[in-house]
């Protein structure tokens, strides 16, 4: 191995060999294997900076100065008996290329090593808060998809990304006292663009309801309770860009499009944000909110091709 070392770095290897084995070849494999490893880093504080400073002076540093000085002087000993500019040219710019890749590449693994600022510190610290106060699970036979909790901030691309795992999912079940009604639309849309049917067991309100209405068949025990009320800003502050009497304008077409009567849109926001409206489910199956209201959970057809 010494030996080997020692001929590229006199430049005793032919031209070709010295370029495509031992520099480019070399340097494409620590490019390839630096991105798989970025790729694979899912957390900054599972770095330890140390090691990666020293891989980084050892590949990008040392072992591309033995390829460098290799080539130039193999390119040296083939001008001297070949007199070819052109390969001499073509070899050293390379050599410029993979010098700035590389320069790149230094400054790409030092980054993964930085702790993030506190900035970052904050958006992943929301985040996991606004994902503890949801619950995305399937059912054993993978047919059903459970929804529970807050319709919080992130749920819509939780279950966007549950869904393209799972394509055996044929019912989304919503047990929810309402949340974000961008993200109950959100849900809605998905539910809808998968053909999925909706149900609910327990409990279903304000925000929850948007989501369920996504669904192509419409289904409810006879113990499940839907509520609904008038949006509210949850915020101490002015909002300028949301408007609550548009934002329930704009739903109450959702709600009409889906098959649910005027005469029940109407009443819809009736009750104050600070208390709840519960029909009767008779009701809601008399103005096409409801297909049907099940005796037992599975009546609906769980899991059809």
């Amino acid at each position: 191995m010494i030996i080997y070392l020692l001929s590229h770095w006199r430049g005793q290897q032919p031209l070709m060999w010295s370029f495509w084995v031992n520099f480019v070849g070399l340097r494409l494999l620590i490019f390839t294997a630096q991105s798989q490893w970025v790729a694979a880093t899912e957390s900054y504080y599972q770095v330890t900076p140390s090691v990666v400073y020293f891989l980084v002076l050892f590949l990008h540093g040392v072992l591309l100065i033995w390829q460098i000085v290799g080539v130039i002087r193999a390119c040296d000993h083939h001008f001297a008996e070949h007199r070819s500019l052109a390969t001499l040219w073509g070899a050293q710019l390379s050599a410029v290329v993979l010098f700035l890749m590389s320069a790149t590449y230094s400054l790409e693994a030092i980054q993964v090593t930085l702790i993030p600022t506190d900035t970052e510190n904050e958006f992943v610290r929301i985040s996991q808060e606004h994902a503890a106060q949801y619950d995305i699970s399937l059912s054993e036979n993978r047919c059903e998809i459970r929804i529970e909790g807050s319709l919080e901030l992130g749920i819509t691309n939780a279950v966007r990304r549950a869904l393209s795992d799972n394509d055996k999912v044929r019912t989304v079940m919503l047990n929810s006292g309402g949340g974000n009604i961008y993200e109950g639309r959100g849900l809605a849309k998905i539910i809808s663009e998968h053909r999925l049917n909706t149900s609910v067991t327990e409990r279903c309100s304000s925000a929850c309801t948007l989501a369920f209405i996504g669904g192509v068949h419409r289904t409810a025990l006879q113990s499940a309770r839907f509520g609904f009320h008038q949006y509210r800003v949850d915020a101490d502050y002015d909002i300028i860009v949301t408007d609550v009497s548009k934002e329930q304008e704009r739903d109450t077409a959702l709600f009409l499009g889906s098959g649910v009567s005027e005469s029940f849109t109407g009443r819809m926001y009736s009750q104050e944000a600070s208390g709840m409206w519960w029909p009767d489910l008779a009701e809601l199956v008399d103005v096409g909110f409801l297909d049907a209201v099940n005796t037992e959970f599975g009546s609906d057809g769980l899991c059809r091709g």
